[in-house]
């Protein structure tokens, strides 16, 4: 997970460094936010009167935990992304349009050690554990408006973003551990991959992700 977050923040400079490169076509904008992926910051390069270039990086992570009758479960939501984008500002001014995508590392990860039989498909199984995850396409287009001009006039502004970043369909992997004998276990791993084609069909349709921001700017 470390290697994974350093490597997130290895893009996100690279592309904050390439942006900074085309400086000298205008001011220079640094956002600070919290919102529905995390806490992130931005760097803004302006490109002309109407348009301006941003890259940037979210961070966020929950924990959690939970018992039901037959487990207790732990998991982790985590909210790793980089935004590259364009922005729009039709008037000039601070209301845009932002278009572009996201490396998306988001993730949900679950674990569960259950202390009564399971059920899958009307049997019941004694498991000693079960680990699954859902992971989304690695690259996730973005659409979106947005309040704030990072390098407009004056030197701080108010940043707020509202939008749409679709995902993919959810990519859902599972594995379930037992001490079962052959026989069984072979019985218990049909029984359970049909659970998770059930579980996956179930999900199919959320493939968008709602972005809401708001933060502050600085130029320099």
């Amino acid at each position: 997970m470390r290697t994974n977050t350093a490597r997130l923040w290895i893009v996100a400079l690279s592309m904050s460094a390439l942006l900074s490169g085309g400086a000298t076509a205008g001011p220079v904008g640094l956002s600070l936010k919290a919102n529905t992926l995390g806490v992130g910051a931005d760097l803004t390069v302006n490109m002309g009167k109407w348009l301006n270039a941003r890259a940037g990086i979210n961070y966020g992570q929950f924990d959690f935990a939970f018992s039901m009758d037959e487990a207790d479960v732990i998991g982790e939501l985590r909210w790793r992304t980089i935004p590259v984008l364009l922005d729009w500002h039709p008037t000039g001014k601070q209301f845009r349009f932002s278009l572009g995508g996201m490396f998306n590392g988001n993730r949900i990860g679950v674990s569960a050690d259950p202390y009564e039989p399971i059920k899958f498909q009307g049997t019941n199984y004694s498991i000693d554990g079960l680990d699954g995850s859902i992971e989304f396409d690695r690259f996730s287009p973005y659409l979106g408006i947005g309040y704030g001009n990072a390098t407009g006039d004056g030197r701080f502004h108010f940043a707020c973003d509202i939008g749409i970043m679709y995902h993919g369909k959810p990519i859902v992997r599972a594995t379930v551990q037992s001490s079962l004998p052959p026989a069984l276990q072979e019985q218990l791993d049909r029984d359970f991959e049909r659970e998770l084609d059930e579980f996956r069909d179930s999900i199919s349709d959320w493939r968008y992700y709602p972005l809401v921001s708001i933060g502050f700017s600085f130029s320099f």
